[in-house]
């Protein structure tokens, strides 16, 4: 990604938030625990306790510098939140709102001053101390974990704002740059600029890049300006991050630290989870654009992951209860429940709202030492890559957000979260590749720039409207395709480089899959497939109607009204590059109809297939005709292998509680049938039944829950 002789900052920032929270670490924490955020509600005494318990609720937030007492003298673990204070790491409205409503009145770009700038020495040193008071407060007490803060952000949650462009910022970016582009001809070169020094190097803001952008076609774009100033941010909450956790390690080596309310990857919030994963040592993330399973994939350290639980709406309990098991299988340690004034009705712990009621049993089941040796297991991946690229989510937020015009302060996180066309994307692949029977792993920028691919054992690599790859990430991808790697890509592959300047008509993967284009046109807008020629293959619609074939080897699979789709071309080596064409996104939806989806999941398991990538693990819902089943293997630290099975439905729930659930449903046990790629002796862990022996196994899942099943080599 350097546009000069430097290194790339991913990497910089990659060794420098390695470097920070090196002592970041996974705590030995063993035991499923659903913890009860307190505000308001019963009066903290032996009553409230006991009905925590009852009803599977072991543990409970401690907040600020209050008293730990009502944990530990009625048995209950927590975890010390906001030790970093409120209104730092998270903006208070009262502090954010009144910069925005100033700014938006007159788009004064002197106003864009982020209050406790993150990169003011004298906020980092109040971070400090605040830390300070809080961990030498509980950590004689035995605290599980550590949250700096809830709902952490540059702006306010993903809300888009350009913050910072305080002196600090500006200087430490300066700084930055000179790193990365060693020259300053480099940085005009990529920028689109005639800076004499560094120092005179400012960034554009999103208004301004918008105005330099208005007259040009899509191809001419150059967002650097702009791109690499949010890149500049993510980088500044990483760093900030960092530095606290390692603090917090210093101060008491037994806990990990991290935060809680985690934001979907964002071009403004600072939210790159390639930085902050490996920054942390517990978390808990809203599962909204993929969230959950990037920062699950990126997890190399199995640290403690939790997730929020909000009151259900009358008759909809049950969307808790599966995602408690769906999130549990998934890798998750324990659950949040928001919040005591909504978990007992009146103030009363004799008094539990229906959702808590209907959440027990499950808290329970995922407590019991049955199920333990899932806790921290690694899920196998099963050769597939994911890309998750930061800079193609700076890249697509300037395209969906294009329209919008002078409103588009206003796309708000909780909009993005059902408009934007990269998150639709995601989570569409990942519900496509489950539903064929695979398991995969988001793989990042950085560490594709690294090596992972080789280095892990990956055998396929899909992009996702990997819209912007820099000339690393190209390069290691073009690497991994002719020495015998499937590289699939949907659409807009390559079109912009990674500090998000255009690439003109050329692709910088095109050559890899043999295709030309006549324009950088695409049918879609705000997330939704729009055709703008109404052109469709199998009723998939084609999404860039100017691609073509550019060499003999290219094998179009079919044409649309002359427009080639699933182009294909075998490379020397063995490898296979795919270019679809097609629009993956809304197999989200559609896979919630019994045939739904059906021409794209035989089109994906034709290629995969054929490049000699088999689910090793196949289900066959034979009670329940259309279910989508889900089956995740994992090796727990035991060295034994485990897989859960259960219904597989798609769901986006943030802080105001919304879910939005396809296909699942409350209904009668599921008769299925699980086919193994080798024989094993399978162990119900629940029941210690031994439920088949061979190649293939018999078993009924109950509604909504998780099975799961101890996978034992079968001797000889």
């Amino acid at each position: 990604m350097t546009g000069g002789r430097g290194r790339p900052l991913a990497a910089l920032a990659a060794a420098a938030v390695l470097a920070a929270a090196g002592a970041a670490h996974a705590s030995d924490w063993t035991e499923y625990t659903a913890f009860l955020w307190h505000y308001k509600g019963p009066p903290k005494d032996e009553r409230l306790a006991a009905a925590m318990k009852s009803l599977g609720i072991a543990g409970s937030n401690v907040d600020g510098l209050e008293s730990t007492d009502f944990a530990t003298k009625n048995g209950l673990r927590f975890y010390a939140d906001h030790v970093a204070g409120k209104g730092i790491l998270y903006l208070r409205k009262e502090d954010y709102q009144p910069v925005w409503d100033a700014w938006f009145a007159d788009r004064d770009p002197r106003r864009l001053v982020r209050p406790n700038c993150l990169n003011d020495p004298a906020t980092v040193k109040k971070l400090r101390e605040l830390v300070k008071a809080r961990v030498e407060k509980h950590r004689g007490a035995g605290p599980l974990a550590y949250a700096l803060d809830d709902e952490i952000s540059i702006t306010s949650f993903a809300n888009p704002f350009d913050f910072c462009f305080c002196a600090h910022c500006l200087a430490r970016f300066s700084a930055e740059l000179r790193e990365e582009y060693v020259e300053i001809a480099s940085l005009n070169a990529e920028w689109g600029t005639s800076f004499r020094r560094f120092d005179e190097a400012r960034p554009q803001t999103t208004d301004e890049i918008r105005a330099r952008m208005a007259d040009r076609p899509r191809s001419e774009w150059n967002l650097a300006p702009w791109a690499d100033h949010r890149a500049f941010m993510d980088r500044t909450l990483a760093r900030t991050v960092a530095d606290l956790v390692a603090f917090c390690r210093e101060l008491d080596p037994a806990a990990p630290a991290g935060f809680v309310g985690g934001q979907a990857p964002n071009a403004f919030g600072g939210h790159d989870w390639s930085l902050l994963v490996p920054a942390v040592g517990f978390l808990e993330v809203y599962d909204i654009g993929s969230a959950r399973e990037i920062v699950r994939s990126l997890d190399e350290r199995r640290i403690p992951i939790v997730s929020t639980y909000f009151p259900s709406a009358p008759g909809e309990e049950w969307k808790n209860v599966y995602r408690l098991h769906y999130l549990f299988a998934h890798g998750d340690r324990g659950a949040i429940l928001w919040s005591a004034e909504d978990a007992f009705a009146s103030g009363d712990a004799s008094k539990p709202a229906a959702y808590v009621r209907a959440m027990a049993p499950a808290l329970k089941d995922l407590s019991s030492p049955a199920l333990a040796p899932l806790l921290g297991a690694r899920p196998v991946h099963d050769g597939i890559a994911i890309l998750y690229s930061p800079a193609s989510v700076r890249v697509h937020w300037m395209l969906d957000s294009w329209d919008d015009k002078a409103t588009w302060p206003k796309r708000y996180g909780s909009f993005e979260r059902d408009h934007s066309s990269l998150y639709a994307d995601w989570e569409a692949w990942r519900k496509l590749l489950e539903d064929l029977g695979y398991q995969y792993r988001f793989v990042s920028s950085r560490e594709v720039e690294a090596g992972a691919l080789e280095r892990d054992g990956y055998r396929a690599l899909v992009l996702p409207k990997a819209i912007a790859l820099s000339g690393m990430e190209t390069a290691v991808i073009e690497s991994f395709a002719r020495g015998g790697g499937l590289v699939v890509a949907d659409c807009q592959a390559g079109l912009f480089d990674g500090h998000g300047r255009a690439r003109g008509l050329v692709g910088s993967l095109d050559a890899l899959f043999g295709v030309k284009r006549g324009d950088v046109l695409v049918s879609e807008r705000y997330g939704t497939v729009r055709p703008l020629a109404r052109e469709a293959y199998e009723g998939l619609v084609v999404m860039e109607p100017g691609v073509a074939a550019a060499s003999p080897g290219t094998r179009p699979k079919a044409a649309a009204a002359g427009i080639p789709v699933v182009l294909s071309r075998d490379l020397e080596g063995g490898g296979r590059a795919v270019y679809l064409n097609l629009a993956v996104a809304p197999y989200r939806e559609e896979r919630g109809a019994p045939r739904g989806g059906e021409a794209l999941r035989s089109l994906v398991a034709e290629i995969l297939q054929r490049s000699g990538i088999s689910p090793p693990v196949r289900v066959e819902a034979t009670g329940r005709p259309g279910a989508r089943i889900e089956g995740i293997r994992a090796f727990g630290a035991d060295g034994a292998e485990y897989l859960t099975l259960l219904q597989n439905g798609g769901f986006s729930v943030g802080p105001t509680g919304k879910s939005d659930l396809v296909g699942v449903a409350p209904g009668p046990p599921i008769d299925v049938r699980v086919v193994l790629s080798e024989p094993r002796r399978v162990v119900s862990l629940k029941t210690g039944r031994v439920v088949g022996e061979g190649r293939s196994f018999r078993d009924a899942l109950v509604s909504l829950e998780m099975s799961a099943y101890r996978l034992d080599p079968l001797r000889r």
